[in-house]
């Protein structure tokens, strides 16, 4: 019996000692209503800048999302969405 508790607790350490992250994970969540792509990404060509090149250089250094999609089309609830892991229906946030 003292067999079987030693190593279910030495699973137990094990398991929690694999879980820790040496360093903690950082995230920034930027979000912009009303925002077109090419504002953001300018065109190819010649002369073309991005009218946020520091946003720009931000987002190419750190991980994107090129796919989402919104829970509604209206911000708030979207907002409410994205932090609570929610649909509108059940946080109920319906409107802004």
């Amino acid at each position: 019996m003292r067999r079987v508790r030693a190593l279910i607790g030495l699973t137990i350490l094990v398991t929690l000692g694999a879980c820790r992250d040496p360093q903690p994970v950082r995230v920034v969540l930027v979000t912009l209503d009303t925002l077109r792509y090419d504002s953001l990404v300018p065109a190819e060509g010649e002369g073309a800048e991005s009218a946020m090149p520091r946003l720009l250089e931000r987002s190419r250094a750190g991980v994107r999302f090129e796919r989402f999609y919104a829970a509604t089309s209206i911000t708030q609830p979207s907002h409410a969405s994205m932090l609570t892991a929610l649909h509108p229906w059940e946080h109920g946030v319906v409107s802004n």
